[in-house]
């Protein structure tokens, strides 16, 4: 929760416990507010991937992304 201290949204649940997202190029919902999703259901929000990054949301991601992806997950 530490990402969202000066913010003031009010946690509502823990469904997304463990879940920490990234988000790549636009999306439906936007970034911003998929960030507010996550501080409100107790998930995190990451700006760039991290090795802790456990879901990818991206409206179109480039097969070159793809196996980028894929490279780092299956090792």
């Amino acid at each position: 929760m530490e990402q969202f201290h000066n913010e003031k949204i009010e946690k509502i649940s823990d469904i997304f416990a463990g879940v920490k997202i990234m988000v790549n190029g636009l999306t439906h919902p936007c970034a911003p507010e998929l960030k507010n999703l996550m501080a409100a259901h107790g998930g995190e929000f990451h700006m760039y991937q991290v090795s802790s990054t456990t879901h990818i949301i991206a409206s179109n991601l480039p097969n070159v992304k793809v196996s980028c992806f894929m490279d780092d997950y299956i090792d």
